[in-house]
């Protein structure tokens, strides 16, 4: 026996003992394992409520028995069962939408996106980013307001992490906020000492890409002192 037929044979055989217990075979489809080898593979077959086999067609109905239900996925995809108590599709899915955003690492990554975007976003339009959490840069802070005003001097600029955010000079000015305004709680003064001491921190209160409704989604902000 060749070393290929040896392999094949050690593939299959352990899944033929479940050949009379297979429900259901699903084929012609584009099913992603998520194995060592990310293999994505046309057919999978089911017992019960387990995957007891996946490869091609010619291998997964060998395994049907004469009961076994046969469905076409007709080149559908297949996912593994993901298992989120918090997800944004609909945001993710319009993340980027217009242009591609790249890896950020460090506070510098950060400062020369939004100076790129700056060059060719008109005057006075809002540049924001978000899902660039301060925790996963190598600085572990937020981006101070002179560094923001910096990198965008004609543009409000809003870096928003999820509820809080770093704010520029103009996006502040738009908003209605100076250096004199309070911060309204304890824990918005204390989330700014914790990052880093950012300018400007901000509690985002929703979501919005007008300068009016700007005005309200910087509801809570704290000056740097």
């Amino acid at each position: 026996m060749s070393l290929r037929a040896l392999i094949l044979a050690l593939f299959i055989c352990p899944l033929a003992a479940h050949s009379q217990d297979v429900t259901t075979i699903f084929y012609h489809g584009k099913i992603v394992t998520v194995d060592p080898q990310f293999r994505i593979v046309d057919s999978m077959a089911i017992r019960g409520d387990r995957i007891v086999g996946v490869g091609t067609r010619r291998e997964v109905r060998r395994l049907a028995g004469p009961n076994a239900i046969q469905i076409d996925l007709q080149g559908k995809t297949v996912l593994p069962g993901l298992i989120d108590s918090h997800v944004h599709a609909a945001d993710a899915s319009m993340y980027e939408f217009d242009h591609p955003v790249p890896d950020m690492e460090t506070i510098g990554d950060v400062l020369r996106y939004i100076k790129s975007r700056a060059a060719i976003t008109k005057k006075g339009d809002w540049i924001e980013l978000t899902q660039v959490f301060v925790t996963r840069l190598r600085d572990q802070r937020f981006p101070t307001r002179a560094e923001l005003d910096a990198a965008a001097p004609r543009n409000p600029v809003y870096f928003g992490t999820g509820p809080d955010a770093s704010v520029n000079s103009l996006a502040l000015e738009l908003s209605g906020r100076t250096s004199k305004s309070r911060t309204e709680s304890r824990d918005a003064l204390s989330a700014l000492r914790t990052a880093s001491r950012p300018a400007y921190c901000a509690v985002a209160a929703g979501y919005s890409k007008s300068s009016q409704a700007r005005k309200t989604l910087l509801t809570r902000t704290a000056a740097n002192a």
